[in-house]
């Protein structure tokens, strides 16, 4: 922890020195903390749980995440980051049983007490493209200053393939807007990261007055829900092993940006199992040391089972290494009264291999909303709303029926007595914002949890306080 006080000494040191400028500072400093409590009281199950289910008795949990967000200019047209997090607690059954988990602040770890990493670390390099330049604003890893109307933005590091492709005003980020994580992302895009959410990536922006168009190569898991390299940095064979890119295009069908669509196909590359190959497994071998994970469901210390049945974990790599998944996400937003947006959002994957960093969905429909409180008299309040429509592949309904596990759902052989149902989730959250501080009361409905009809519906309380400087 010491470590930890004199870095964030030294980056307070060269930010305070920085205050004399007037607008345009070399350096930027942010700060936020992310508390999420949530309870789920006690539903109906008409089977017993399996390896993989939604406690049914009545649970609560408690999140925080803590992110300091510090940036500097260090030439030309070039800039770095560095984001320390630090992140405490777990989603209700080690964040396990629900396809659209209830909780986007919360990991799929095998430790709730407080861990200190590095979230993000990157440098961004601008290539300009015009000579008109427009201002822009400070933020989280954004400087204040003028850039290029039009330009080509490189990034280089570690982060999350989030902060930059699927972006949505609407619902994006779990510590403002939308908890669940149907809605926070693309429920279908099975993006590179280790089990935090984040990677090492190369990206490449072309913004245009026509268009903005995103390229990504990304270092994948080296298994399920796993890391991304052996040790602190990824290796050419890591990456070699498993690897995903993304292209997005976003048009504009307003010159504002303020109606816009966005088309992105992705693809990942690793040594995924599959689905059809594990259903023969456990036809042909019923024990249950074919189909049960070992050790505890969300330990990442898991060289025996790597957190699925071994019926799929021993398929892994047969063939050698493969493009195990591909899919298109479509996004569209529109402004109204300039202070409130609508959205629809649909991603598909193939499902024909086994998921292997998101979340087990293998195609997804989302629609929603925010409403300014102007009429209340609370113009900086929001009122949010959506409704997410979640779907497996056949090949991936089959093998759950079959009593294989994936790393987050799986109620077990025998348990889906109606067969595999739509995941269907609604979400209502209110933002009292005062200052730096937000507050958010949150209710979900799920219905099909893990796409069993045989449990729930499931009803989630939340209550979320963010804090920003």
């Amino acid at each position: 922890m010491k470590k930890i006080y004199t870095i964030a000494f030294i980056i307070l040191s060269v930010y305070a020195s920085a205050q004399d400028s007037l607008n345009l500072k070399p350096t930027s400093l942010h700060f936020q903390q992310t508390f999420v409590m949530q309870y789920h009281p006690a539903f109906h199950s008409s089977v017993a749980g399996g390896d993989k289910s939604l406690n049914s008795n009545a649970e609560n949990n408690l999140s925080s995440t803590t992110t300091v967000y510090f940036g500097a200019k260090i030439w030309k047209n070039g800039e770095f980051y560095f984001n320390p997090e630090v992140a405490a607690g777990s989603g209700f059954s080690g964040a396990t049983g629900i396809a659209g988990f209830s909780n986007g602040e919360t990991f799929r770890v095998g430790s709730a007490a407080p861990s200190v990493y590095i979230a993000r670390l990157f440098f961004r390099q601008i290539i300009p493209l015009s000579k008109k330049q427009t201002f822009r604003p400070e933020d989280q890893n954004i400087l204040a200053r003028m850039v290029p109307e039009e330009r080509i933005i490189i990034t280089l590091g570690k982060f999350s393939l989030s902060d930059i492709f699927d972006q949505n005003v609407t619902s994006h980020d779990p510590k403002g807007s939308l908890l669940n994580w149907s809605m926070m992302d693309a429920g279908a895009w099975d993006y590179p990261s280790n089990t935090r959410g984040y990677t090492y990536a190369l990206s490449v922006k072309v913004v245009k007055k026509q268009f903005i168009l995103r390229f990504c190569t990304a270092v994948n898991s080296l298994w399920s829900n796993g890391p991304v390299a052996d040790g602190f940095m990824p290796t050419p064979q890591n990456y070699a092993d498993a690897h995903g890119e993304n292209l997005e295009v976003i048009i504009p069908l307003k010159k504002d940006f303020t109606n816009f669509i966005k088309i992105m196909g992705f693809a990942n590359h690793a040594r995924m199992g599959s689905y059809a190959d594990a259903i023969r497994s456990l036809q042909n071998d019923t024990s249950l040391a074919n189909r049960e994970v070992v050790g505890s469901p969300t330990s990442l210390n898991d060289s025996s089972s790597h957190l699925v049945s071994p019926a799929m974990d021993k398929l892994r790599g047969k063939g050698g290494p493969y493009y195990g998944k591909w899919g298109v996400v479509l996004n569209w937003e529109m402004t109204i009264a300039k202070k409130n947006m609508i959205f629809a959002r649909a991603s598909w994957n193939d499902g024909k291999r086994e998921t292997w960093m998101y979340t087990e969905i293998d195609e997804s429909l989302c629609v929603g909303a925010f409403l300014a409180c102007d009429k209340i008299k609370r113009p900086d309040d929001k009122f949010r709303v959506a409704i997410s429509i979640n779907g497996l592949s056949k090949d991936h309904g089959n093998y759950l029926k079959a009593g294989g596990y994936g790393f987050i759902i799986g109620d077990g052989l025998g348990h889906y007595p109606n067969g595999i149902s739509p995941e269907c989730i609604l979400e209502l959250q209110y933002n009292l914002h005062y200052l730096m501080m937000t507050i958010s009361p949150d209710y979900q409905f799920i219905l099909n949890p893990a796409y069993n009809s045989a449990r729930g519906p499931v009803h989630v309380l939340s209550l979320r306080a963010h804090f920003e400087i």
